[in-house]
């Protein structure tokens, strides 16, 4: 599912109400595109990069990716 994620798709659709009335931690999501402002569209898109990164270089390496929450 992450592979179909893009950089189009998350500029589009992003809605930091959207997020906040539905309680995406850590809830103080906004439309300040600032580069010293965290919590927004920006911040989505590069924290999915990184996410497929993890994800390519566990596949690349043959290596587990174990979450636990709770």
């Amino acid at each position: 599912m992450l592979k179909t994620v893009t950089v189009n798709c998350l500029d589009e659709n992003y809605n930091s109400q959207e997020l906040n009335s539905n309680r995406v931690y850590p809830e103080v999501w906004h439309d300040n595109e600032s580069s010293d402002r965290a919590f927004n569209k920006g911040d989505i898109i590069d924290g999915i990069g990184q996410l497929k990164s993890i994800f390519n270089r566990a596949k690349l390496n043959e290596s587990y990716i174990f979450v636990f929450s709770g």
